[in-house]
This record gives C-alpha cells, sequence and structure tokens, in this order.
C-alpha cells in the first residue's frame, strides 16, 4: 500500500500508465489493417497509415527535446550519479535471474498471441481473415486496458499481489482461448483477458 506522496508509488503508478500508452498504439496497428482490408484496400494502406502515426509521433518527440534538456539530468542537491553495474555485478544481485526469466516468459507469451491471434481465429475458430486481422486487436487492447488499471492497482496492492493477480488473469485467458468450443466470443474474451 502507498500514499500518492510515496516516489515508489508515484514511479509504479506512471510506469504503468507509460505502459499503457504503448498498448494504444499496440492496438491501433491491427485495427488500421483490418480497416485497411475490409475497406476495399489493400495491405499496403494499413502499413501507410502506421507510417503516417510514426511520422506524427517522430515530430512531437522532435520539438518536445528542449522540455527534455530543460528538466532532465538533474542530480538532487549536486549529487554524484550512481555508478553503474556491470552484467556480471547484476547478475549476481538476488533476485535478478529470476526477474530475467520471468520477463522472458512474458515476452514469450506477449509476442505468441500478438503475432498469432489472427491466424488462430481464422484457421481455428474460423472467423474469417479480414475480420480477424481487427479483431487481433483485442489482445492489445487487454494490455492497454490491463495497463492502465494496474496503475491504479498499484495504489492498494504489494509487488506480490500484483503478480498473482495477473498470473490468475492469464491463466483464465489463456483456458478461455483454448477451451474447444466453436463460439468466436469465448477467443475473443481469452485474447483480452492474456492481454
Amino acid at each position: 500500500n502507498c500514499d500518492w506522496s510515496s516516489d515508489v508509488c508515484s514511479s509504479d503508478l506512471h510506469m504503468s500508465w507509460l505502459h499503457c500508452m504503448w498498448g494504444v498504439g499496440a492496438s491501433l496497428g491491427p485495427c488500421l489493417m483490418g480497416r485497411a482490408l475490409t475497406g476495399g484496400g489493400v495491405w499496403q494502406d494499413g502499413y501507410r497509415w502506421v507510417s503516417l502515426l510514426q511520422w506524427g509521433l517522430a515530430a512531437v518527440v522532435l520539438v518536445s527535446l528542449p522540455l527534455w534538456r530543460l528538466h532532465g539530468g538533474e542530480n538532487p542537491e549536486g549529487a554524484a550519479p550512481p555508478r553503474a553495474l556491470t552484467l556480471s555485478q547484476t547478475l549476481r544481485v538476488p533476485g535478478v535471474r529470476s526477474v530475467m526469466a520471468a520477463f522472458f516468459c512474458y515476452c514469450a507469451l506477449e509476442q505468441t498471441a500478438g503475432l498469432w491471434a489472427s491466424s488462430y481465429l481464422t484457421l481455428e475458430k474460423g472467423i474469417p481473415a479480414e475480420t480477424a486481422a481487427g479483431l487481433a486487436g483485442l489482445f492489445f487492447t487487454g494490455v492497454t486496458a490491463g495497463r492502465a488499471l494496474s496503475g491504479f492497482l498499484t495504489l492498494g496492492l504489494n509487488d506480490r499481489q500484483m503478480v498473482r493477480l495477473g498470473h490468475g488473469v492469464t491463466g483464465l485467458g489463456v483456458a478461455a482461448l483454448l477451451l474447444p468450443v466453436q463460439d468466436p466470443r469465448v477467443a475473443l474474451a481469452g485474447l483480452v483477458l492474456i492481454g
């Protein structure tokens, strides 16, 4: 548990919301591709739209660079910057190897669901490819909503509770996705829960 004045609490909250914004962009990609395919366009149109959005983001970052220099790189009370650990020193810190293994598993699950969702919906659940491309974005919508919600949950739950809750929700999603039910709504709910 933490209060709003806690730096750790604020950091957890802000990091959850920062990653939530990544999910907004990741959700848009499949939706744009589905729209390009169902709107009578070609797949290249989806890539063009995403490219234009990325150029727009690059312009915003470029214009905001002076703000980064204004507020970045300051050490409190003139303190020396902390010394970075070497890789071997980092690996000797208790818990680092476990966290690295967990992060690898998380990335494997996220990439598998993100890359194969539309194929799975088409081949296993019989959803047309054009529709499945857009529905695959539901996984990323789940990522976005989960990260937004987890920002608030960090205010009342500790790390262990957050991890257990995440594992439980993801497990329900995997179970729903793999159920031998032909109702595509169950698979879609599974994708959102995995996200």
